[in-house]
């Protein structure tokens, strides 16, 4: 699969303090607050140093950390020390994701709007803010560029989406694009400055009976290859992503985004898609984790969604008896997951009432369980399907413990290395995630990146393939060898770019060939000759203690130390007091019972690099959470 064709740079999360300086009504429906903040500039905060405040893209966001409505306090993440910060309950409460309108470096200011719906956390903040008052702000955390090799752009949304088509449209002169923006009453409509002359921009005012996906329906596109981005309340978003898809354009040039959710007549409380997201992340206890999970199996809130909304046709649809249904559908909305109504006809006799009719009943979802609804939510991969079993792997973590083998995945029976025995397309599906995840990390990892004049380059590792192209990207004369097993030569090499194929190459390591992620190590530690690893000036490793194959962490930076005089090893690390991130510890738990891979802590990973030959000159975070070791051959 193709990343998307938006090239992102990627920043560590930075925590900064910032001060209302103006508050602007733009409209009716939306309020403009400039801030500004002497953390904008490069700064030290404690022990992590905080970079220059950057905004390019026109879609970039940040967290705004609003006080808290009762007692006013105002509780501030804390810095991790990678690029990520610690967000705990009570902050998550606290946050709401906004896109930056305006960023003016010379300046020093930055603007934000806010969309004016009569409710809510932030709104109540925005009508009642002066200057002088001070919130906390985290990010933006990457940039977004223009697409590339498209011939113009479709920017379509409602008014939370305003802002960044707004900044897109005014922030390019030679800018090829429609813009379709949906407002509540035609007072909402803004007057946008915009310099293209080949800039469509049409407003659809809800309060004439129009809709977004109508106008979009209707519109006659322009030729060529368009990107499409879109944003808006995600239910509506479904007819949209449909449309798009009917038309043919490709995934990697579309970009649609549910930036919130409104809940149906039992659960009308708008609410961010990030705060349902969190909320899946509170049902850690056994019985929540283990029924959100089956109903997730079951289908149960994508039936819903379809419009299975009583106990006979969603008892057919799932498959579960109806009595049983009934019974499970109480739990899950205890858990808040989904809605039930009763119909309180006023004819209804008691022994109505005391024996309900299951005709009389509706399920509906709530806004969590939307986001469980929702195909294009990361929630459904790791509650459903092959993606939920490397977690269920903790049934038996007492097993794993004792043993020190990797468990079964579930109750399934099978452990990793025995799925993939069966499954042999799964490994293809692990490198197709697993190119997606490095889309997010190695722009970081590229950014200052000294190699020292060198001409020659391997990658090695999950996400290969993108490093490479990264790598090339940003070194015109550098050549790369991807290593990796022979069967994800296509996938490995569709990621890299056209115009810089002819620098990358792949080979195939024997000694990996047979060996797929999760399975037992070799018990003698291969040589480069047996890996065919060939000579390169730098090696370039992405998280090797992350199998447990040949290929791994001191083994690998053991193999190289004869083949490369730079290496540079990009891994999360962990905290050895236990003063890290809890999921983090628990991630790598998950990697002992799974496949008998870990993550390292960091003087691990310093005596790995030592014990082979080498010595470190850097260490950098980047991104969120990687962080990037070079090191340099001793003599």
């Amino acid at each position: 699969m193709k990343r998307n064709s938006r090239h992102h740079d990627i920043y560590p999360i930075s925590l900064r303090e910032i001060t209302v300086s103006r508050v602007e009504d733009i409209t009716p429906g939306m309020r403009r607050i400039t801030f500004t903040s002497d953390q904008f500039d490069a700064h030290q905060q404690g022990d992590v140093h905080v970079l220059d405040m950057i905004s390019m893209g026109f879609d970039d966001d940040v967290r705004l950390i609003f006080p808290h409505p009762e007692t006013g306090e105002r509780p501030a993440p804390r810095a991790l020390g990678d690029g990520r910060l610690e967000w705990t309950a009570e902050i998550n409460e606290l946050f709401r994701t906004y896109t930056v309108r305006r960023w003016d470096a010379d300046a020093g200011e930055v603007d934000i709007d806010f969309a004016r719906h009569g409710s809510g956390l932030a709104e109540a903040w925005s009508e009642s803010v002066a200057p002088g008052d001070s919130i906390y702000m985290a990010g933006p955390k990457n940039c977004g560029a223009l697409p590339e090799g498209v011939d113009w752009m479709l920017l379509a949304g409602d008014e939370t989406a305003l802002p960044a088509i707004g900044r897109c449209v005014e922030s390019y002169p030679s800018l090829k694009a429609v813009a379709v923006i949906e407002v509540t009453t035609p007072d909402r409509i803004q007057k946008l400055n915009i310099p293209s002359p080949d800039v469509d921009l049409r407003w659809v005012v809800r309060s004439q009976g129009q809709s977004l996906g109508e106008a979009l329906e209707s519109l006659d596109w322009p030729e060529g290859t368009p990107y499409v981005w879109c944003a808006g309340e995600a239910g509506q978003l479904r007819s949209i992503r449909k449309l798009v898809k009917g038309r043919g354009v490709k995934p990697e040039n579309t970009q649609i985004v549910g930036y919130w959710r409104d809940g149906n007549a039992s659960a009308s409380k708008a609410t961010s898609t990030i705060a349902a997201y969190n909320r899946l992340s509170e049902m850690a206890d056994i019985a929540p984790a283990f029924a959100v999970r089956a109903a997730a199996e079951a289908g149960i809130f994508t039936a819903i969604d379809a419009g299975f909304t009583t106990p006979e046709p969603l008892a057919e649809k799932t498959g579960i008896a109806s009595d049983r249904l009934v019974r499970f559908m109480r739990y899950l909305a205890a858990l808040e997951l989904v809605t039930i109504e009763h119909d309180e006809s006023p004819s209804a006799d008691q022994s109505s009432i005391d024996q309900p009719s299951s005709d009389a009943v509706t399920y509906g979802l709530t806004p969590v369980g939307m986001e469980l609804a929702d195909p294009t939510s990361p929630a459904g991969g790791y509650l459903s399907g092959f993606g939920s079993m490397p977690a269920m792997s903790f049934i038996h973590v007492g097993q794993g413990l004792r043993t020190g083998n990797p468990v079964q995945l579930g109750t399934s029976g099978r452990t990793m290395s025995k799925w993939q025995d069966a499954k042999p397309e799964l490994g293809s599906r692990l490198a197709v995630g697993a190119n997606l995840r490095m889309g997010w990390v190695a722009p970081a990892v590229v950014v200052g990146l000294d190699l020292g004049g060198a001409s020659s380059a391997l990658t090695l590792g999950p996400g290969a393939a993108v490093l490479a192209d990264e790598l090339t990207r940003t070194n015109l004369s550098l050549s790369v060898t991807i290593v990796d097993r022979p069967e994800h030569e296509d996938l490995n090499m569709a990621e890299i770019n056209n115009s810089r194929r002819s620098r990358v190459s792949h080979t195939t390591a024997p000694g990996i060939a047979s060996t797929a992620p999760g399975t037992a190590s070799s018990s003698a530690s291969p040589t480069p000759d047996q890996f065919n690893i060939p000579q390169a000036d730098v090696a370039v490793v992405h998280d090797p203690w992350g199998s447990n194959g040949p290929i791994n962490g001191p083994g690998v930076i053991a193999d190289l130390s004869d083949t490369v005089s730079l290496i540079v090893v990009v891994t999360q690390v962990l905290a050895d007091d236990g003063s890290g991130d809890e999921e983090d510890y628990e991630a790598d738990i998950q990697r002992m019972l799974v496949s008998g891979s870990s993550i390292p802590t960091e003087r691990e990973v310093r005596a790995a690099l030592r014990d082979a030959g080498f010595e470190v000159e850097s260490r950098q975070p980047v991104g969120w959470g990687p962080i990037r070791f070079v090191a340099r051959r001793v003599g």
